[in-house]
């Protein structure tokens, strides 16, 4: 039965039921032709045939042809043997909630106007079919549909072959949103979406998966308009496929989350053709916010085969999980490939991140390529021939690899510039190769490989192996750059402004301009000193940085080698590596150079191993590090005026000669602390004057003596006329302190300020006349100075902060007249912490502590006597123990710091004084003046790794003071005194004392 509607005639029905078997001459089940309409709901339609052989034109379903044409099937069943539906020449028809089956062909609309809508159904094929077929211009529209079964292509959109390209006016299109479509074909042919002609695909949210080998998800040839994917996922599944395959002008954009999966091997994610000779325009493949997984081996994530053929990328996440695999691919002159914000993870083994072959025109913007399997390499160039070449542009991008090369060029020229770039190469998560030239074969070699280098970063090594002779290597590194590597050869390696190369092990270039720095890494990191050889020429304006194990002339080290001429000014910094510190005599070679030495090597930095100073200095074309000077030589003596000769006398008749005496044992010869002999004299650093000043400060800020403690300690009761005792003190104490070393080459200057305070907490009396006192008293202390050193430029300075805590006790024999002995001792215990700050070097802190003990005797004699004024005498003698120690300290360049102390400290001294009293208004006055020989039984020193410094001067020291002393009113007594200091070899101390005391 065969339902037929023309003209205005129009048949609706529910729920029938139509069948129709094909016999050679039978017609479709449903014709609407001319404007006839057929709706039907709820219908059964079979369309089979019994036939082998066939009219594939006359076997259709439904067929409507002619405008104003129209079916419309819902909630239907549709089985046909060929067609489901042919629409052509304008007619409409429309599916809806639809199961259909095919035995090969599925909805086909041909001619402009022509179109076909189909929603919420269901479309299986059980032979060689087309799902959707849009030819001429027509249009096909489906939603939420599923396609699926035997499909050679779920889609098709093309134009007949008698259409030539300039005449198809209107793309044939389809319009998918929700669509589902899967084929399952192994011959070829199984495509998602084929489009062959002007055509257009706009699609959202929708499924594309394909079974079997040579398949593709989406594949246009000569398409022109540009299909839109959006938020779509298309699968492969089988060898030798590709997800999306644009040929000869097409153009298709991928965006909104969409996804790229291929599972088999020799697969394309994205695919770019083009065959100029077609006149069309280029074919284009754009992808943004897209996903791209490819899990097969030998698989391609985008590649642009031909020239004509353009693919852009951005914001692409790029995964190749099979081996052999290559991320993008741009094979050839005029092929183009661009790629944003490229996030590409190649983990396969035996794989490349990206090729760039024969001049592509390839950018990679703020882009990461990151390849982790082994022998897999990151951006590899290669050229048909080696006069062609290729060139790339890399900024705002990260290239990393795990066991691979980042950048390869096999063959042919490079101009590869890195803008705010960092590429990595590595080997078993160490450094390995950033950048390797190679040949690709005998005939086919690298040419001049240039790199240039911005604001960027070069990880691994860089490396020539091409053993074509005028290949060369040029690396620029400008703008805050860095190159972290070797290189066995480079022909030049030019380093601008504030950029660096840091060395990891020897390298050669032929010539080196270095105004940036050259920095050789430390040994502790890759293994031994490194020598860098320039076999040309070496221009400065910048830095080297060397590792030295500093000591004598045979100091392992870092070395620059000038197989030719030097030039320009160079900064030399030098960091100690385990050094101890020696003598040196010729000093240590740190830079060769066999021409023209017209280069300067000027120390920047401190250079410090022990108590040596290093410094450095040329000797014939050589630079060398030196921790001795030469002996100054004597001065010239002026020569005399002879004498005139002495007329000679009879001579003496001999005598018996006498018993010879003993010849007399020569001395040694005698040198100075700084006098190492025939190798010069060697340089102490300022370091040591300022530990030396430390350690003196520590054992002495807290030393006081009888009259610096309590001053005047008896004074007159107003009321009763009696001699009574203080109880409550405080003094302050402010010094300045200029001394030198033994060596003779540090001076030190110091400043200090004590604050003490006691009292006592027992007096008591044997006799009546005598009296005892037992005490507290802390105290509070510093000192801050500086060291300059004969021999360097460099200067040190020292602090010394802290406290002490003691008790004191005293003896006067007589109360009454002042007469007589007296004793004083005390014991204090003190804790410091410390701190030297050596210029250019860092600051060192470390803490001291110990004991301090002293006992004094002295006998006051009254010269003479009256009612008011008495003088006095007051020999007097105190032995002090100096027993502050500093911690053993370990710089942080190594150098290991022991201070030398526990000093007997001796004083005999004179005292004397005018005592006035005016007993009516309770005052005492007593002017004084005091002499004192001190003696040292040791000098306070430190030991810098084997070498040692003393504080010179005091083992002997005269001192002079004067001061008053005195009681204001029948409680308060101040006291002040001034103190001078002079000892051998310079040494000199100022004090200047103030105290009070309070009587309750």
């Amino acid at each position: 039965m065969t339902l037929v509607a023309y003209d205005t005639g129009a048949i609706r029905g529910e729920n029938v039921f139509l069948t129709a078997s094909y016999n050679g001459s039978g017609r479709a089940v449903i014709i609407a032709y001319a404007g006839g309409k057929v709706i039907l709901k709820g219908a059964t339609i079979n369309h089979v045939t019994s036939m082998t052989g066939f009219d594939p034109d006359r076997t259709q379903a439904i067929q409507a042809y002619g405008q104003g044409a129209l079916v419309d099937i819902s909630d239907s069943r549709i089985e046909s043997f060929n067609y489901i539906a042919q629409l052509s020449d304008g007619a409409t028809a429309n599916f809806h909630n639809t199961e259909m089956i095919a035995h090969m062909h599925g909805l086909t609309a041909k001619d402009i106007g022509t179109s076909i809508h189909v929603t919420d159904s269901d479309i299986t094929f059980l032979g060689q079919s087309t799902g959707f077929n849009a030819r001429n211009g027509a249009q096909i529209t489906a939603r939420n549909t599923y396609i699926h079964g035997d499909v050679s292509y779920g889609s098709a959109l093309s134009w007949d072959s008698n259409y030539a390209v300039p005449n198809q006016t209107l793309a044939s299109k389809g319009i998918y949103d929700h669509v589902t479509i899967e084929t399952q074909r192994n011959d070829n042919v199984g495509y998602g979406i084929w489009q062959i002609g002007r055509s257009q695909i706009l699609m959202n949210d929708s499924h594309i998966i394909t079974h079997g080998s040579n398949t593709s998800g989406i594949n246009a040839d000569k398409s022109q308009d540009v299909s839109e994917i959006h938020n779509t996922k298309i699968e492969t599944h089988g060898s030798t496929t590709s997800a999306v395959s644009m040929k000869n002008g097409s153009q298709i954009r991928l965006a909104d989350n969409s996804e790229i999966t291929t599972s088999g091997n020799n697969s394309y994610a994205l695919y770019a053709h083009h065959n100029n000779s077609d006149n069309v325009a280029p074919t284009t493949i754009t992808a943004s916010d897209t996903t791209i997984t490819l899990h097969g081996t030998d698989s391609y994530g985008a590649s642009a085969e031909s020239a004509g053929s353009q693919i852009y990328l951005d914001n692409v996440l790029l995964t190749t999980q099979g081996n052999k695999s290559t991320g993008l691919l741009a094979k050839t002159t005029g092929s183009i490939l661009h790629a944003n914000r490229l996030n590409a993870q190649i983990q396969g083994d035996n794989s490349v991140g990206m090729r760039v072959q024969n001049g592509a025109d390839v950018q990679l913007n703020n882009s990461i390529l990151n390849v982790s399997g082994n022998n897999s390499h990151g951006i590899v160039f290669n050229t048909a021939s080696t006069n062609d070449s290729n060139r790339l542009q890399i900024t705002g991008s990260h290239i990393e690899t795990n066991e691979g090369y980042a950048i390869q060029n096999e063959s042919g020229a490079l101009d590869l510039n890195l803008n705010n770039t960092t590429i990595i190469g590595r080997s078993a998560g160490e450094n390995g190769v950033a950048i390797n030239v190679k040949d690709l074969s005998s005939s086919v070699r690298s040419g001049a490989v240039d790199i240039m280098a911005d604001n960027s970063h070069i990880v691994g090594d860089i490396i020539s192996q091409s053993n074509n002779a005028a290949a060369s290597l040029d690396v620029t590194l400008s703008h805050a750059s860095s190159f972290t590597g070797r290189t066995p050869y480079v022909d030049s390696l030019t380093i601008n402004d504030t950029s660096q190369w840091n060395m990891t092990g020897n390298s050669t270039v032929l010539t080196l301009s270095n105004n940036g720095s050259v920095i050789f890494m430390s040994p502790d990191n890759h293994g031994e000193f490194k020598t860098l050889t320039v076999n040309g020429n070496y221009s400065g304006g910048g830095n080297v940085a060397i590792n030295t194990a500093l000591g004598d002339d045979a100091s392992e080290t870092d070395k620059l080698v000038v197989e030719g001429n030097t030039s320009g000014t160079t900064g030399l910094f030098v960091n100690n590596h385990n050094g101890t510190g020696a003598q040196t005599t010729d000093g240590i070679e740190v830079v060769t150079v066999a021409g023209e030495s017209g280069g300067i090597f000027a120390l920047r930095n401190r250079v410090v191993a022990g108590a040596y100073e290093y410094h450095v200095a040329k000797t014939g074309k050589n630079w060398y590090l030196t921790s001795s000077i030469p002996e100054e030589p004597p001065a010239p003596v002026t020569p005399t005026k002879p004498t005139p000769p002495v007329v000679p006398t009879e001579p003496v008749a001999p005598t018996a000669p006498g018993t010879p005496a003993e010849p007399a044992i020569p001395e040694g010869p005698s040198h100075s602390a700084e006098d190492n002999g025939d190798e010069g004299i060697r340089v102490i650093r300022p370091e040591a004057g300022a530990y030396v000043a430390n350690l003196a400060q520590a054992n002495t800020l807290f030393i006081s003596r009888l009259h610096d403690r309590l001053g005047e300690t008896q004074y007159t009761d107003f009321l009763t006329g009696e001699n009574r005792v203080t109880s409550l003190w405080l003094r302050q104490d402010g010094g300045y302190n200029r001394s030198h070393t033994q060596s003779g080459q540090l001076k030190t200057r110091t400043n200090r300020y004590v604050v003490q305070i006691g009292g006592d907490i027992a007096q008591w009396s044997h006799s009546g006349l005598d009296r005892y006192h037992l005490g507290v008293m802390a105290g509070y202390g510093y000192a801050q100075g500086h060291t300059d050193a004969k021999y360097s430029a460099y200067t040190a300075k020292n602090r010394v902060d802290g406290y002490s805590l003691g008790l004191y006790g005293t003896w006067y024999a007589n109360q009454q007249d002042k007469s007589g002995l007296y004793v004083d001792s005390w014991v204090q215990h003190a804790w410091f912490t410390n701190s030297i700050q050596g210029e250019g070097l860092s600051e060192e802190k470390y803490n001291s502590e110990g004991w301090l003990a002293s006992i004094e005797t002295g006998y006051s004699f009254n010269l003479s006597q009256s009612d008011s004024v008495s003088y006095w005498l007051q020999p007097k003698v105190q032995a002090i123990w100096m027993g502050v120690h500093a911690d053993k300290h370990v710089e942080t360049n190594g150098t290991s710091v022991t201070g030398n102390g526990d000093n007997l400290s001796t004083r005999l001294g004179l005292r004397a004084y005018r005592q006035q009293t005016e007993v009516s208004a309770g005052r005492t006055l007593q002017p004084f003046v005091e002499v004192n020989w001190l003696h040292n039984t040791k000098d306070f020193g430190v030991t810098m790794n084997d070498v040692s410094d003393y504080q010179a001067g005091t083992r002997n020291i005269g001192e002079a003071k004067v001061g008053i002393e005195g009681n204001f009113s029948q409680r308060l007594s101040v006291w002040g005194s001034v103190t001078q200091q002079i000892g051998d070899k310079g040494y000199r101390d100022s004090q200047a004392s103030i105290g009070v005391k309070y009587s309750f």
